[in-house]
């Protein structure tokens, strides 16, 4: 990282990568081509998880054909407009991206997901909804292999 001054540390990284609305995972396509899409991740068990259409999608052709990818996640962007600048908070996940086969990762990610951005709802109903769709679609798995965080104020190690 050129700006040493604004590397985070480890766990303020996770922190950022946690709290994040969603991320953009990028990966190679069949073609050798650069495709990127936002996914809504959830950080669980010390991998990143998150879900797309069971089959025939450009994300999944992609992350089948190749699946060493990158998460982008940015957790603050405040315009400084007076200062030609950002304030930003901001983490970078590589990994290995595989997709689930086992019922009970997959129920498990997904209601990882729900609890993340509906936990205002009724977990039955969070269940039973799970039940009902989880074989309607895909739910893929990145083992964390590399992270990173940048920040504009990151905090320093005591």
């Amino acid at each position: 990282m050129r700006r040493q001054d604004r590397q985070t540390g480890a766990e303020e990284a996770l922190e950022i990568l946690s709290s994040a609305p969603y991320a953009v995972v990028s990966a190679i396509d069949p073609k050798g081509r650069p495709y990127s899409t936002p996914v809504t991740p959830v950080l669980m068990n010390g991998a990143v998880y998150f879900h797309s259409a069971v089959e025939g999608g450009a994300r999944s052709r992609a992350l089948d054909a190749n699946p060493e990818v990158s998460l982008c996640f940015v957790a603050r962007c405040d315009v400084l407009a007076s200062r030609y600048t950002i304030d930003y908070a901001s983490a970078l996940v590589r990994g290995r991206c595989t997709r689930l086969s086992d019922p009970g990762e997959c129920k498990a990610a997904l209601a990882a997901v729900a609890q993340r951005y509906a936990p205002q709802n009724d977990p039955a109903m969070t269940e039973q909804y799970i039940e009902a769709a989880w074989e309607k679609v895909t739910v893929w798995k990145v083992s964390i292999e590399e992270l990173s965080g940048k920040s504009r104020n990151p905090r320093k190690a005591a």
